[in-house]
């Protein structure tokens, strides 16, 4: 960024708007993910899949905000905090995100908390599939396959405007659901659980998603004709060329750290989804209040592991969430159902 240019010779755009103080930040998120899109074979197979995570993690945020329940603020606010994870990286990010839903659903001590209302507005839900898809899932194509013709400029400019993405989420499916939603409100599908299919439509959408870009990176490597590309080479953090080595140059150092850096975020992002996959399946499968013995928590933590490693974490997320979501329902209708029999035996006595 200091230089103005990459190691394999293009030009960092700095102009996007025409307001330096605007301009400075977005060329921020241009600079970092140049290399790793359009330069080294690796650091673009590491992308490739580990922003598919991202993307969907994206996506499970945008539906937690839309749920109609009480939610940690961090939960409210997550939109924005998409945005940041640009510049904080996603091992900051995703440990947080992971705590805040589990005390959202389950407080942690998920059979001695109320549950709450997990359910979405019916027109907002009907919009968060084709809302993340258009937000989510096809820039993620048009950044890591730009179609023919799409300049530097225009790439990196597709670049820093992708950390608004979670924003413009949240704006379309609210003005989808006020466009959709009839004049009358009695004419709105109020049954707990009538939005359901499309909460889940939407996981299975990014399941698929998460799974097929990590399956197209494996498949990549094993008939790769480079052979400088293996799984270590991709997925494994080289200490030394991360933080030892000694390039010629800023540029030439640039790439290298890149991957270093995502490499690590990757690994972080399927241990940190591991535990949380854990504490969800502890949660609606674990009839004892102290919860799974430390052994059968550390073997589904491997477990989980081992499954984000292989399938990709949001793939492996995604289908763990997609069951939840009846789990959550059904938790909280009976939660209320015992709550309306313990109101009308206090108001008898």
């Amino acid at each position: 960024m200091w230089t103005g240019n990459f190691s394999d010779g293009s030009t960092l755009h700095t102009v996007y708007t025409g307001f330096s103080l605007l301009d400075f930040p977005l060329s921020l998120t241009p600079t970092f993910w140049t290399p790793a899109l359009a330069q080294a074979s690796a650091i673009k197979l590491l992308s490739t899949t580990l922003y598919a995570a991202l993307q969907s993690l994206a996506a499970w945020g945008t539906i937690e905000v839309f749920r109609l329940g009480q939610k940690p603020a961090f939960l409210r606010w997550a939109p924005a905090l998409i945005c940041l994870w640009m510049y904080t990286g996603t091992a900051l990010f995703v440990p947080f995100y992971c705590y805040y839903d589990l005390t959202r659903h389950f407080n942690t001590h998920h059979r001695n908390a109320k549950p709450s209302d997990p359910s979405v507005g019916y027109y907002q839900a009907v919009c968060i599939p084709a809302a993340a898809l258009l937000c989510y899932i096809w820039p993620y194509y048009v950044m890591h396959y730009p179609p023919h013709g799409t300049t530097s400029s225009l790439h990196q400019t597709i670049l820093a405007f992708n950390i608004f993405g979670g924003l413009l989420c949240y704006v379309l499916v609210l003005g989808g659901a006020s466009f959709l939603a009839p004049a009358q409100p009695a004419a709105i599908p109020g049954d707990i659980g009538s939005e359901a299919p499309w909460i889940k439509a939407t996981y299975a959408m990014l399941a698929i998603f998460s799974l097929s870009a990590h399956f197209e990176v494996v498949g990549d490597i094993l008939w790769s004709q480079d052979r400088s590309i293996s799984f270590s080479s991709v997925f494994v953090p080289d200490f030394w060329v991360g933080i030892f080595g000694s390039p010629t140059s800023l540029e030439s150092r640039m790439a290298p750290e890149v991957h270093f850096f995502l490499q690590w975020d990757f690994l972080i992002f399927v241990f940190s989804t591991s535990v949380w996959a854990t504490r969800i399946v502890e949660a609606m499968y674990c009839d004892r209040k102290d919860g799974w013995a430390a052994a059968t928590r550390a073997g589904l933590i491997l477990a989980f592991s081992l499954g984000g490693l292989l399938l990709n974490p949001g793939c492996v997320l995604s289908v763990l969430l997609y069951i939840r979501e009846d789990f959550l329902r059904k938790e909280y209708m009976t939660s209320s159902s015992q709550a309306k029999v313990l109101a009308g035996k206090e108001s008898s006595s």
